[in-house]
């Protein structure tokens, strides 16, 4: 199984103020693995470096045993690491159909230009319909995705990560501003859709983290606090004190 995530010593700082420090972390293809920790602790800068918006200022990241360190977003997508945002990222007046091939299409190269061939390319279609079914947006297909409630964007989001077919999955606070039964809902979503690939997920759900997780990292002041399994983090007195127990009494 592909989807294998090592990085080695990495660091980033902007104009001299360091933000990660010695980062060194493994998921294993396949793993569902989750990074937490407070506002400020460094998780978005890590993904951006994953992803490939920032390079390290020292360290090295590799996908598959490819060192992809300075390799551009759009050829880490090619090589298989798709991500989604904190921000919504869809287009609202086409239909959540239209969306989701374009999310398909562009895995599969075929310029938009080609849009009076769409309904034909039997291929594209049925792998969008199938995406639609496996998010549960089958029956939303012809409504425009900006008329879908806040939470089905979410969930469209994470289907348009799946159109990219990535054998590594990077979902970025993909609960928040949702309510909580439609947290309940998104993550069986997550886990169904992510089924066979690797996972990252960055949550400040601590539900939703020790639901999915089969391991976490945790980050604090740039640094990697703690490593393991979700009951040896929720037992690892440095992060009850650094992060789990401020939550709880907040």
């Amino acid at each position: 199984m592909s989807g294998y995530l090592r990085l080695e010593n990495v660091s980033k700082d902007f104009g001299g103020v360091e933000v990660l420090r010695s980062i060194d972390l493994e998921v294993a293809a396949g793993e569902r693995h989750a990074i937490i920790g407070p506002n400020g602790a460094g998780k978005t800068t890590l993904i951006n470096i994953i992803t490939g918006k920032y390079v390290p200022s020292q360290g090295r990241v590799w996908f598959n045993d490819v060192d992809v360190t300075s390799l551009p977003p759009h050829k880490r997508v090619r090589l298989g690491i798709g991500r989604s945002f904190q921000i919504i990222n869809v287009f609202p007046s086409m239909t959540v159909f239209e969306n989701m091939r374009n999310a398909v299409l562009s895995r599969e190269g075929i310029r938009f230009s080609m849009v009076h061939a769409l309904d034909r390319l039997y291929r594209v279609n049925a792998k969008t319909e199938g995406l639609l079914e496996l998010i549960g947006l089958g029956g939303f297909r012809q409504l425009p995705a900006g008329e879908l409630s806040y939470g089905k964007q979410r969930t469209l989001e994470i289907g348009l990560v799946l159109g990219l077919d990535p054998q590594l999955v990077i979902l970025d606070e993909p609960t928040a501003g949702i309510s909580s039964a439609e947290t309940r809902e998104m993550t069986l979503v997550m886990r169904r859709a992510t089924e066979g690939r690797t996972l990252i997920l960055i949550e400040h759900d601590m539900d939703v983290v020790f639901s999915l997780a089969e391991r976490v990292s945790v980050l604090h002041d740039g640094g990697v606090l703690a490593q393991g399994t979700p009951w040896e983090i929720r037992d690892d007195a440095r992060v009850r004190d650094a992060y789990l127990g401020r939550r709880e009494g907040q």
